[in-house]
């Protein structure tokens, strides 16, 4: 019975009824079976499936309308499958199964998005995603020969330009009728060439660019003193540099072989050459006065900024090409041929345009006196007025509450002359406290004011100055500005004077809350030393007084009973002091304390009675009598009085101990707070003293400022140049 046709079923369906059929009747003997190859028929995730959801391609694919041809494609070869149920065999659910083999067929690398992926780390992801996805699909050939090679950088796109200087092969070239074209130099010949185009200009320039050298050269035409033609000889550097280039330029386009040559980009690719003639603006400074170099350094400088920003093309559309083609990430041009020169070369054009930067925005800085206006975005930024607000209103809130607990203090009456004394100490004490966090206060507000109104009234000065010094000479801004100065450099280090002299005192105050306080420790341990004492004597002196009126009640009770046979006080107490010893005899491991102290009661007691005092009179002297009989020396009612005495005492030591511990406590917050106001007016009074001393020098202080940072700037652009060109030389294989 043919079920499959007759059910008229799906795949879906066809597949829940053959492993139905397989397993109910595999075991029944008549059953003829399923027929051949059925489980090939299953529609179950297998080798030939793979789940959609896990399924993805690069997203250098979804552009061009290419996503819409691959999402088709993904969707014709995507059908529903048959999730089995672990336990019992049967087709629990189904879910979305993709077939490699019906998506890979159509999809080669020459013919599947073309105009996608062409950046080398698109292409390695796209061929390994090709590889990966439909390698195993049986008769495909998808990809490449060369597709391992593929998955390097390839060596025409290590250069962000697409020409080099190289010969184009033509039939002019493959005749024998003229001369073989001629070699380039090698790459050690053109570093080698351009070392010593710098040393000799290195050695000439410091000679024939002197003042004096250049006057007696033209015979006093040139070279004055305060001449500004270094404005026209720098841009004529710059007019000679660009022309030397060009003509080097069409002398390699007009060789044989050559002609493909773009000269403009050519010239601006010279502009990048590592030049040495900047080195001359480190003798500025040297024969300032009559200003030697001057002029040539000027000129120099100047032809060297404008050859610079011509060549900061180059330099910035190689950066921004190995950023696209991430040649930045670690490894990336390993394995591409010449890419370690490559990145050598990447490396130096990166490295120059952090330098630049750093060079241009240090000699601004110095140029334009941007200190004060730092100074005051600094504060801004480090939060010094909000951090003083804040100490300041906690010095005021401290100061507060040490009023506070000398109100307390003043309306608290100690009983005893010592205490007296320590409410003094305690009072003067909170004084120097109160006036501590207000000298506190007080230095917050001055750091507050310095950094907020100080500063804007000096950077408004400032600008007042130099708008009126572009008008007239001098005037009532030069007047304010140097007031807002003197405020400026001076406050730092008054504040600094007044904060030692806080320290002194502080010191000598920190030092007698402390003695206080041990002092006061050791009053309050005393006391409760002695307490201790007084009632351990009180409870043995309970425990005597209820032996007294043990042996009183005995002896009465015996005389009631038998008043012929009654004995004297003393012979009764021998008698328990007998038996209590036999006792202790016969029983020597179970001895307690309190048997012991029993004993020792009764021999004072009977001693008081071979005395002549009687049971009666002993206990109503332990109770509360002026006697003193036996080894007491106290009757209860004294030492209750006393302990009495003495916690009260207690109570107010520990308040006065209390006291001391919080002054302490209000020391190490002063001591705190005064270093860190210690550290931060130290900090501002040496930017201050420095700024002050440069501006004392005037200007040949900023002079040398200026040439020093132009040094480090352009030594760091020379090098960076001289990195950029080693790698493009070896790089680009010019031949």
């Amino acid at each position: 019975m043919d079920l499959q046709n007759m059910c008229n079923a799906t795949a879906i369906e066809r597949t829940e009824l053959n492993l139905w059929l397989n397993k109910t009747c595999q075991d029944i003997h008549e059953f003829p079976g399923l027929p051949n190859g059925w489980e090939d028929g299953l529609m179950l995730m297998n080798t030939s499936y793979q789940d959609q959801s896990d399924f993805s391609w690069p997203s250098c694919l979804e552009a061009n309308g290419c996503f819409d041809v691959l999402n088709r494609t993904e969707q014709d070869c995507s059908t529903f499958l048959c999730d089995l149920d672990p336990t019992g065999g049967n087709c629990a659910s189904t879910t979305v199964g993709f077939k490699a083999s019906c998506f890979c067929r159509p999809v080669t690398y020459e013919t599947t998005c073309k105009g996608n992926c062409k950046l080398s780390w698109e292409r390695e992801g796209y061929l390994k995603w090709m590889n990966s996805t439909c390698s195993s699909v049986a008769d495909w050939n998808g990809l490449p020969r060369n597709w391992l090679t593929l998955l390097r950088v390839q060596d025409e796109e290590l250069l962000p330009w697409n020409w080099r200087i190289q010969i184009t092969p033509t039939k002019a070239l493959d005749t024998t009728g003229g001369p073989p074209p001629r070699e380039c130099p090698s790459t050690v010949s053109s570093l080698v060439a351009f070392a010593a185009v710098n040393a000799a200009m290195a050695l000439l320039v410091p000679v024939f660019g002197r003042r004096d050298v250049m006057k007696k050269l033209t015979r006093g035409r040139c070279g004055h003193r305060g001449s500004r033609m270094w404005l026209l000889t720098g841009p004529a550097t710059v007019m000679l540099h660009i022309t030397s280039n060009v003509i080097g330029a069409y002398i390699i386009k007009s060789t044989p072989g050559y002609s493909a040559v773009q000269v403009g980009q050519l010239v601006l690719l010279w502009c990048t050459r590592p030049r040495i003639t900047w080195m001359i603006i480190a003798l500025i400074p040297w024969q300032a006065e009559d200003a030697i170099y001057f002029s040539v350094a000027s000129s120099t400088l100047l032809a060297e900024v404008i050859l610079q920003a011509l060549g900061a093309y180059y330099m910035g559309v190689a950066t921004n090409y190995a950023r696209v083609q991430k040649f930045y990430q670690v490894g990336r041009l390993q394995q591409a041929p010449r890419g370690k020169d490559a990145a050598v070369m990447y490396a130096g054009s990166i490295m120059w345009l952090s330098v630049m930067f750093i060079a241009v925005a240090t000699c601004l800085w110095s140029m334009l006196g941007m200190s004060n206006y730092v100074a005051a975005v600094a504060f801004t930024i480090r939060g010094f007025k909000r951090k003083a607000a804040r100490s300041r209103s906690l010095a005021e809130a401290q100061a507060t509450k040490v009023r506070s607990l000398r109100t307390n203090l003043d309306a608290w009456s100690p009983t005893g002359a010592d205490l007296e004394r320590e409410k003094q100490a305690l009072g003067n004490a909170y004084t120097e406290t109160i006036r501590a966090f207000e000298a506190l206060a007080r230095a917050w507000q001055a750091l507050q004011t310095y950094v907020t109104s100080d500063t804007e009234r000096l950077v408004t000065a400032s600008k007042a100055l130099r708008q009126q010094r572009k008008r007239a000479p001098a005037g009532n801004a030069e007047e304010a500005y140097f007031r807002a100065y003197s405020i400026w450099i001076q406050l730092p280090s008054k504040q600094l004077v007044d904060l030692g002299t806080f320290k002194g005192a502080f010191a000598q105050w920190n030092s007698v809350v402390r003695v206080n306080r041990a002092a006061s420790t050791d009053q309050s341990n005393s006391t409760s030393m002695e307490i201790k004492f007084l009632k351990a004597t009180l409870a043995k002196t309970q425990a005597k007084v209820q032996t007294l009126q043990f042996l009183i009640d005995g002896h009465r009770k015996q005389r009631q009973q038998a008043p012929r046979y009654a004995i004297s006080e003393n012979r009764f107490v021998l008698k328990h002091i007998s038996d209590l010893q036999l006792q202790l005899y016969k029983h020597p491991t179970s001895r307690k304390p309190t048997q012991q102290e029993e004993l020792s009661h009764l021999r004072q007691i009977d001693t008081a009675l071979v005395h002549g005092v009687s049971l009666g009179t002993q206990l109503q002297n332990l109770i509360g009598g002026d006697q003193h009989t036996g080894g007491d020396r106290d009757s209860v009612a004294s030492l209750e009085a006393s302990i009495r005495n003495q916690e009260t005492k207690q109570r107010s030591e520990l308040r006065i101990l209390q006291a001391w511990n919080e002054l302490c406590t209000f020391c190490a917050q002063v001591g705190a707070e005064h270093a860190r106001l210690t550290k931060i007016w130290a900090g501002l009074e040496k930017k201050r003293s420095k700024e002050d001393e440069e501006r004392r020098k005037g200007n040949g202080a900023l002079l040398k400022k200026i040439v020093l940072r132009s040094i480090a700037g352009m030594f760091g652009c020379w090098a960076a140049q001289w990195v950029w060109w080693v790698g493009y030389v070896r790089a680009s294989g010019d031949e």
